[in-house]
């Protein structure tokens, strides 16, 4: 079988094993996923059986039909190999349990894999605690477990993944809800002031559109700017949140009567729902969180409810799991069972009774970040199968995926990857026994497992079967992202999620670029260069295009061609079979209002799903390149991105010297060919300090505006005459702090030059008028932001997930 280039990439910068000083290891797929296989088919005690179990898990991921998940193939064969992608762990209303769950998920950080927690076990803001004192409530805390995600990496690669969950009925959910939408929290902070939308969102427009802001002398907008910039770059951004829904709620909100804000009877109160239903809506419109989990539905399929109620999610939403508990991951590449235009279910029934066995036999050999998730993990054993490629699959099938058509063979993917994993569970169960809570669980057991199953005849075969022998593992199937695995499976789409694009510019890994079309849509259209350079050119849909059928125009559609409703309806018919719970995330148009969102999670919660997640193109606030907002304004222009500054081996500039409060301060400016200044080092005489490292910080970000265009004065006026702790005179002037003194600088030597507000020719204007859709131009693809990797607009939000279709970087497994 051979790799793609890219998939050979990914697997040398991910999976190849290196030693401490990065030497490569292995060279090749076939020692990689030898030593998987091996490691995973240690788990078999019989000589023969082990050695059969590790040859066909070694050709099924040779032959890309099967994965196990990122870490797996990591850390497969390591001293630590702890091979579980999602765990959630526990908090109790105590602060030894609450430092207690931080060290616990650092630990998980440290180990490479994520954490789920839910805060709605803490007391309310305000609450009494110890000799007097009260409660800084559960947001506070979140704040705590946030820093332990900024310091301690994931695996030490990557940012760690966590979710913060809250239960609907606590008496702190509006602060939760707002945690992250700080416009929002500003409200809340400053009831009697009256901010406007238009106030607070012109203030943000000034900050991000040209990197400065004119900052009004009342104390009180000083303060609002901070507060802005602080929950901006600081609050909550290494954490996933949702609100755990319940039924009653939504029964409620559909009323429109008061909800009972009860989890802490001393503390309670009432709320309108449809209010608090709105208020989590717009939160969601403005920043893509928190996303909504109904724990009612997902403890209604809980199949070990002798350990209490599931009360979270792990980071990506897609295990709704115990305190304390775990759950490995694989998934299957459906794409490579579509044979002679059929699906050959066959083979796929083949495919999922190893995987299960492969990842059953994964939680004997794995290691656990700590003893308490092993312990319990082990007496449930859940493994989580699920599948790529379902949207590349319906294009080769000729089915559309926004029809009834496409619904029900989503309906029948899942319900045989779940019976068929069912049924192997129970094989392995005949030579190697059940989990070790099954007795104490099998009638919860029986009957979810009963729902998976349609006519009353197979109901009762599978109950006889599960009484007579028992069965290996208490979950079996989810849907979780699969942003690198489908890379290196060679896949075109991601898990359940539609096309993002049919064509679009692509990097490659020698620098170069390649223009990627979906090999079934150039079919498709006879491979015409003309149409697929529109379809490039129409952010990577093919509809409206005049030369492209109606036919294929149906079967063809892509992830911003799809209805909202239509989503849900395939999650709806996936979830019905998916055992455990789906991360999915609805891509939304900019235009997209807050009432749509409220109809989303309503139809969301009467379909039947677990949880949803949304995401509005443009809904981060730190969202690069997101186009303007797209109401109508009164026409204003504004500077647009300028052209990449390349930095000359030797320039010219000048070196002044300055006496602060804090040491002599040495401000370096540089200026290019033209005179124009394009770079400032600011250096401090302490040496080591804090104050030497916020002066340098002070001069990167400085020369970051300058060589993006931002004029001088303008940099100078937004420093100017901030105030430090100590102030100093130097040559008869007052110096207030580090940055008043670099700000007069600037504004010196700019007024001396000449220059205050002009921009150089290096920079590219062009005008943006705000009154005219700015959708996506030439081949942006629609919905995408910045790649953190390549630099590229083509990071998709898929699978609750951030996944890019250009040089292939992925945030999930």
């Amino acid at each position: 079988m051979s790799f793609s280039k890219n998939a050979l990439f990914i697997m040398e910068k991910l999976y190849f094993r290196k030693d401490k000083n990065g030497k490569l290891l292995e060279k090749s797929c076939e020692e990689t996923f030898n030593r998987v296989a091996e490691f995973a088919a240690s788990g078999e005690k019989d000589t023969e059986v082990k050695k059969k179990i590790k040859n066909i898990l070694f050709d099924l991921m040779m032959e890309q039909k099967f994965m196990f998940s990122s870490p797996t193939i990591f850390n497969a064969g390591s001293d630590f190999p702890l091979s579980s992608s999602c765990f959630v762990g526990g908090l109790k209303d105590d602060m030894l349990s609450i430092m207690k769950a931080a060290t616990d998920t650092a630990i998980t950080f440290k180990a490479g894999a994520g954490m789920g927690l839910n805060f709605g076990v803490l007391r309310p803001k305000g609450s009494p605690v110890g000799k007097g004192g009260t409660s800084s409530g559960p947001v506070s805390f979140m704040r705590l477990f946030d820093q332990v995600g900024e310091t301690v990496k994931s695996g030490g690669v990557r940012r760690a993944a966590f979710m913060a969950m809250m239960d609907i009925n606590h008496p702190d959910i509006e602060e939760f809800i707002t945690s992250k939408d700080f416009l929002s929290s500003l409200r809340l902070k400053y009831p009697s002031l009256n901010l406007t939308d238009d106030f607070l969102e012109n203030l943000l427009e000034n900050i991000f559109a040209s990197l400065y802001s004119i900052i009004n002398d009342e104390s009180i907008i000083q303060q609002i700017y901070f507060e802005i910039r602080k929950n901006l770059f600081e609050s909550l951004s290494n954490m996933n949140i949702s609100v755990a829904i319940t039924d009653e709620f939504m029964k409620t909100v559909k009323s429109e009567m008061e909800f009972n804000l009860d989890s802490f009877p001393f503390m309670q109160r009432r709320v309108n729902a449809r209010e608090l239903f709105h208020k989590i809506a717009i939160s969601a419109w403005r920043t893509a969180d928190p996303g909504v989990w109904f724990i009612d539905r997902a403890n209604e399929f809980d199949t070990v409810p002798s350990l209490g109620k599931i009360l979270s999610t792990n980071p990506c939403g897609e295990q709704s799991l115990h305190n304390y508990t775990s759950c490995n991951l694989g998934s299957i590449n459906l794409n490579k069972f579509v044979i002679n235009n059929h699906f050959d279910f066959k083979a796929f029934k083949e495919t999922i009774c190893y995987a299960v066995r492969g990842l059953d036999n994964i939680i004997d050999v794995a290691a656990f970040p700590t003893e308490e998730f092993r312990v319990n993990t082990l007496k449930i054993r859940p493994v989580g199968l699920g599948f790529t490629g379902l949207a590349e699959v319906m294009f080769k099938l000729r089915i559309p995926y926004n029809s009834e058509e496409g619904f029900k063979f989503g309906t029948e993917i899942a319900k045989c990857l779940t019976q068929s994993a069912i049924e192997s569970s129970i094989e392995i169960a005949k030579e190697k026994g059940s989990f070790e809570l099954f007795e104490e669980n099998k009638k919860a057991l029986i009957k979810v497992v009963q729902s998976y199953y349609d006519s009353e005849e197979e109901k009762e075969d599978i109950k006889k079967k599960i009484l007579k022998y028992g069965i290996r593992n208490s979950n079996w199937t989810t849907l979780a992202p699969t942003g690198t695995i489908s890379l290196i499976l060679d896949a075109y789409t991601y898990s359940l999620e539609p096309q993002f694009a049919l064509a679009y510019n692509k990097n490659l890994i020698d620098g170069g670029k390649l223009k990627y079309i979906d090999p079934e849509f150039e079919k498709a259209v006879n491979h015409d260069k003309n149409i697929i350079d529109k379809v490039i050119k129409n952010g990577g849909s093919c509809q409206n295009i005049g030369e492209i059928s109606d036919e294929i125009k149906r079967v063809f559609v892509v992830a911003h061609d799809i209805h909202y409703e239509d989503r849900i309806k395939m999650q709806a018919a996936l979830q019905k079979y998916i055992s455990n719970s789906i991360s999915s995330t609805i891509n939304l148009p900019a235009t997209t209002t807050v009432e749509e969102i409220e109809n989303i999670y309503l139809k969301a919660w009467e379909s039947g799903l677990k949880g949803i997640t949304i995401y509005r193109d443009g809904a981060k606030y730190f969202q690069p390149m997101t186009t303007l907002k797209e109401k109508k304004r009164k026409t204003k222009t504004t500077e647009a991105i300028c052209k990449k500054y390349v930095r000359p081996k030797v320039i010219k500039g000048e070196i002044f010297k300055t006496k602060t409060g804090s040491g002599t301060l040495y401000t370096s400016v540089g200026l290019d060919e033209n005179g124009w200044p394009v770079e400032i080092f600011i250096n401090i005489s302490k040496h080591g300090s804090d104050v030497s490292a916020f002066s340098e910080a002070l001069g990167r970000v400085i020369s970051i505006a300058l060589q993006s265009g931002v004029p001088v004065d303008k940099i100078a006026e937004t420093i100017i005459g901030i105030t430090g702790d100590s102030s100093a005179w130097d040559n008869g002037k007052l110096i207030k702090s580090i940055p008043d003194a670099v700000g007069r600088i600037l504004k010196e030597y700019a007024e001396r030059l000449n220059i205050a507000s002009q921009q150089p020719d290096l920079f590219k204007k062009e005008i943006i008028n705000n009154n005219h859709n700015q959708g996506t131009t030439n081949s942006e693809i629609k919905g995408a932001s910045i790649c953190p990797n390549c630099g590229e607009k083509s990071l998709i939000k898929s699978e609750d997930c951030n996944n890019c279709l250009s040089c292939g970087y992925s945030k999930c497994g």
